[in-house]
């Protein structure tokens, strides 16, 4: 009678910790993680790159594989890069990594070894804006972050907002003549005054000088051959034998000149 009463207390208090445990561990948050994302309001120009910064936060537990998502804009946004964190195994089976520009759609894996109990860096994105307008990057569905026992344990969807702008144009630069450079304006014409001739070449035509009056007589005109002959060079030897019997002539004028006006007298 003992022995069952005793039996029947230990099934008693075996169903109460049964109970009180099942209600201890109901009672408990469920464990969680969060991917974040940074900054969430993007605001850039046309043709420039900006980076979208991913952590992973394990909220009070153990993460040891991230697995993350983002969709984007395929018409406005094109990823240049994806560079993971320190102290992450990347996973680059098919399906864990990927960049598809056409379908706007990033994938990247990573292992943290002995698990990640506080919050961390997952890595960096480099985006491109293509052009002007505004779109989001948001969480995909194929994101994921598994504890010790392979169980999902991501929760939230964040998202980055993006605004881009024109692309700025640029504005030509005033020519700026260099230093030394003179600049001279014509001068103005004040009514009633003859207008400023044009600065020409004068060129001075040289005098014409009349030729004097020859001359005349028989001496003179042999003084005319003589020079006329010597213009001719004395290169030749003919032309020196007929200067010297112009000589020779000139010297028979000239005396029978005086000779002739001798007699005269």
């Amino acid at each position: 009678m003992d022995n069952l009463k005793i039996k029947t207390m230990k099934k008693k208090i075996v169903k109460l910790l049964v109970i009180g445990g099942v209600l201890f561990f109901s009672a408990m948050p469920a464990l969680a993680a969060t991917v974040l994302v940074s900054p969430t309001a993007i605001n850039v120009a046309a043709n420039q790159n900006f980076n979208l910064s991913l952590s992973v936060d394990p909220q009070g537990g153990k993460d040891y594989t991230a697995k993350i998502e983002l969709k984007f804009p395929a018409d406005l946004l094109e990823v240049n890069s994806f560079t993971m964190a320190s102290g992450w195994m990347p996973l680059t089976q098919t399906g864990y990594d990927l960049i598809d520009n056409a379908n706007g759609s990033l994938i990247k894996t990573g292992g943290y070894p002995g698990g990640l109990s506080s919050s961390a860096s997952f890595g960096a994105v480099s985006f491109k804006a293509k052009k002007s307008g505004s779109g989001t990057i948001s969480l995909g569905g194929a994101s994921l972050i598994l504890d010790a026992t392979n169980k999902n344990i991501l929760t939230g969807s964040p998202s980055a907002s993006v605004i881009i702008a024109v692309a700025p144009t640029a504005t030509p630069k005033p020519l700026i003549a260099p230093q030394g450079t003179t600049t001279i304006s014509p001068s103005p014409v004040v009514s009633g005054s003859p207008a400023p001739m044009p600065i020409e070449t004068i060129v001075a035509e040289s005098p014409t000088v009349s030729p004097s009056t020859a001359p005349t007589g028989e001496g003179f005109s042999l003084l005319a051959s003589v020079g006329n002959f010597f213009s001719l060079g004395t290169n030749s030897a003919a032309v020196v034998i007929i200067v010297i019997l112009l000589i020779l002539a000139l010297i028979y004028i000239a005396w029978d000149y005086f000779a002739r006006h001798k007699k005269q007298q």
